[in-house]
């Protein structure tokens, strides 16, 4: 791999241009490319504060996660109903949920019983 060339290219399969990315770690070649590459496609762009521009749902979640969160807090304070606070909870996990990626209760249970021997 003496004569990687550093870049991106891109090649043509089927209806696709897919991108192909030199690079060489033994000799630390294009490895900056391949970094900045996998940022931009994921949707990362550094500001001078070094933060990252999310994706326009992603914000709107964060800020609905942030009202019901702190809607819960406050209900806390004034010792409002445990029943009203889970449920603010739950929407703000929900909201969280949108950009992870939904993980319930159920799939919790299913990994459990997925990785151990229950019952045999």
């Amino acid at each position: 791999m003496n004569n990687v060339e550093q870049g991106i290219a891109s090649i043509d399969y089927l209806d696709y241009s897919l991108p192909v990315i030199s690079l060489s770690a033994k000799e630390n070649i294009g490895i900056d490319s391949l970094r900045n590459y996998l940022k931009e496609i994921v949707g990362y762009s550094a500001t001078e504060e070094g933060a990252f521009i999310a994706r326009k749902r992603h914000l709107t979640a964060l800020t609905s996660a942030n009202k019901l969160i702190e809607s819960a807090l406050e209900q806390l304070k004034s010792q409002s109903s445990l029943e009203l606070i889970a449920e603010d909870l739950r929407f703000a996990q929900s909201q969280l949920g949108t950009i992870t990626g939904e993980f319930t209760s159920d799939d919790l249970l299913g990994e459990i019983f997925s990785n151990f021997c229950v019952g045999k």
